[in-house]
């Protein structure tokens, strides 16, 4: 028998610490990487031939919510066939415990279907994923709204009281003793926007005495961008903790309201134009990933998109496109784009 169970090898390997690929044999012993040496160097009782390929370590899906898909379906494979071995659960303030009511307020219905899934503790819940054997790991955030609900009694359309930011702390600190990895929030989202910043700090106290993280949707992706920035720092900062900023929306196009900056009506004629540029370049995006999509035998996509490409549907294919640039131009009339903005806002990152 050898040393190890399997080695891959032939392969060229990316190892995550940002070095150029390089080739090398890698071992498996178990359910762990045992040795990465020099090609032709390494022996096992299985040996799988990686020419041609890239051999990495197991991807870290860093911003989930399958917090409850994990447990209906524990193969995970949407995930798995896509090289993530790891989810991170419970963001945007979203997580399936500490919760004891018996009901799935909106929001939280974004992760949690079914009321059993649902965790007093985050204990129990964590006893509800271990008993699937999902095929790849969790690791799971307590959502700062999920607190709310439970200790404010789904009233969450006002700032939540001493004694109410006591029992959130408390829930917090246990939630992490038992194995969380940290809190995250949703203050874009109506369950926690009455939440002042006192209140998030204060609840998040705990993660600095367990080396969690505090991971945050933020306030504003917007006009205040940067004040909601400065909020989740100061939160971090006041907790003791690592910051994650979830879902960062610095794009070139800022909305903005054109009744409160006329200056900028001069665009709207040019609205269209850029609509139809960029329904053009997003319709030639979309066919080259279809039509590389299709080549692909072995995804699961590759059913309709072979069939859509083969039939010659041109009057499908045209409505599709009409219907996505139609729909480009009113995102953009509804969102009122204001160019300046950006300048001015990547100016003072």
């Amino acid at each position: 028998m050898s040393k190890y169970d399997i080695v891959i090898r032939n392969g060229q390997v990316a190892d995550g610490t940002g070095r150029k690929l390089f080739a090398a044999d890698v071992a498996l012993k178990g359910d762990r990487i045992a040795a990465v040496e020099a090609p032709g160097s390494l022996k096992g009782d299985n040996e799988i031939d990686a020419t041609g390929k890239v051999v990495a370590p197991g991807f870290i899906d860093v911003h989930t919510h399958d917090d409850t898909y994990i447990i209906d379906h524990p193969d995970m494979a949407m995930k798995a066939s896509q090289g993530v071995t790891t989810v991170v659960c419970g963001n945007c303030g979203i997580s399936a415990s500490p919760y004891s009511r018996s009901d799935i307020p909106h929001l939280l219905s974004l992760s949690v279907k079914k009321t059993e899934h649902f965790g007093k503790t985050f204990a129990e819940f964590a006893g509800k994923v271990d008993a699937v054997k999902p095929a790849i790991n969790g690791a799971f955030l307590i959502g700062h709204s999920t607190l709310r609900f439970d200790a404010m009694n789904l009233d969450v359309g006002r700032k939540a009281t001493d004694t109410e930011i006591g029992v959130m702390r408390d829930k917090l600190d246990q939630a992490l003793k038992e194995g969380a990895i940290g809190m995250s929030s949703g203050l874009f989202y109506p369950p926690a926007m009455a939440a002042t910043t006192d209140e998030v700090a204060e609840v998040a106290r705990p993660l600095g005495k367990w080396g969690a993280v505090y991971t945050a949707h933020m306030r504003d992706e917007t006009d205040e961008i940067l004040k909601a920035m400065d909020e989740t720092f100061e939160i971090g900062r006041r907790a003791g903790a690592h910051v994650v900023v979830s879902l960062p929306m610095l794009s070139f196009l800022v909305v903005h309201s054109l009744v409160a900056h006329k200056e900028d009506r001069y665009m709207l004629p040019v609205l269209p134009l850029l609509a139809l540029l960029l329904g053009v370049a997003m319709e030639s995006a979309w066919r080259g990933a279809r039509w590389e999509r299709a080549r692909a035998p072995s995804c699961w996509w590759h059913t309709h998109t072979h069939a859509f490409s083969s039939r010659g549907s041109q009057p499908r294919a045209l409505v599709l496109v009409v219907r996505r640039r139609l729909l480009l131009l009113l995102l953009l009339l509804l969102g009122r784009v204001h160019v300046h903005g950006t300048a001015r806002l990547v100016g003072r990152c």
